[in-house]
């Protein structure tokens, strides 16, 4: 029975080739116990089992359909012209809800009408080679959760924690799912959250944690084997912007410092890979966005780097000591 006097929320599932997933993920909507919920499943195509789990859920599921498609933002798309709810969320196929969050959204959009986006805390989970799962990272700061300019470049955009006012994609448009190139881009969601971030959408935050990404080898976001086209696709968006946006003084010393990062990064990472060309041609990106800033950059990727290389595995050792012990009691 529909609760007419709760806001609608469309949350739609782009999928492909998820089966071991995708169970889990609407067993996570389904606890919700939300009773105004319009459920879309766009899958690309799968060949693994995943129809099949998706008939399994169909008396819960509003709208579904299986064919190919341009990736995962290109089935976000296509939810987007189906979905009729007040508000929208993206569920990755391979994360989940905690119990409570869709009724905390709603009390948080009736109480902040003027809010175009709502927002709640993330955890990334990954898995120990046994199988157990532990969290490797938590993101709950109220102010990186922010859709502001700052946090669009530095910090994790966390689309799937935000749920969306419907009228964002009429005023904005949708998701790019290629580059010029005809390439899928990674960064579509980067993209899109800049446009808010300059537009100064907008935004409320729920003080708690209720979205877990889950962080594996075929992760868009997390696996390692993107994050080299990922800093390409940064550095290419960040020129984009300065080239055709009117930007203010300090906007365009941020997207400057962004591309110093990311060059940063690709240079350090190809030099450690004896990719010399590619490092050199690097740096030059870097030196030419931002002159000597782009050395300071790079002394601060190090360090950061190495810091984050220390605490994961602390924690990691930490945590598998603390499993192995709580197994042997």
């Amino acid at each position: 029975m529909f609760n007419h006097s709760l806001p609608k929320i469309s949350i739609i599932i782009g999928v492909l080739n998820m089966k071991q997933y995708l169970a889990r993920a609407l067993d996570s909507i389904i606890l919700q116990e939300y009773p105004n919920l319009e459920l879309i499943v766009i899958d690309g195509g799968s060949t693994d089992g995943t129809i099949n789990v998706i008939k399994q859920y169909q008396h819960v599921i509003n709208y579904w359909k299986s064919e190919k498609d341009k990736g995962h933002c290109d089935a976000c798309n296509k939810g987007i012209n189906i979905a009729t709810g007040d508000l929208i969320e993206f569920l990755n196929a391979d994360d989940f809800l905690d119990a409570g969050l869709l009724h905390k959204v709603a009390s948080s959009y009736k109480a902040n009408p003027q809010a175009k986006i709502i927002t709640c805390g993330v955890r990334i989970i990954d898995k120990y080679p046994n199988g157990d799962s532990h969290v490797i990272q938590q993101l709950d700061d109220t102010n990186k959760l922010q859709v502001s300019l700052y946090n669009m470049l530095f910090e994790l955009p966390v689309i799937n924690a935000r749920f969306f006012h419907k009228d964002i994609f009429r005023k904005f448009g949708q998701f790019h799912p290629t580059l010029a190139d005809g390439s899928y881009n990674i960064t579509n969601d980067r993209e899109f959250f800049i446009k808010l971030a300059l537009s100064n959408i907008q935004s409320e935050i729920i003080n708690c944690t209720f979205y877990n990404y889950f962080s594996h080898d075929e992760s868009l976001t997390f696996s390692m084997k993107n994050q080299l086209r990922i800093r390409h696709e940064h550095i290419n968006l960040a020129n984009n912007f300065l080239n055709t946006s009117s930007l203010t003084s300090d906007q365009q010393k941020m997207f400057k410092a962004w591309i110093a990062k990311d060059s940063a990064y690709l240079f350090l990472t190809y030099l450690l890979q004896h990719h010399f060309k590619k490092a050199i041609k690097s740096m030059m990106q870097g030196i030419k966005a931002c002159n000597c800033l782009w050395f300071l950059k790079m002394i601060q990727v190090i360090l950061i780097g190495s810091y984050r290389k220390i605490m994961k595995f602390i924690t990691r050792k930490f945590q598998l000591d603390k499993h192995q012990n709580a197994n042997l009691t």
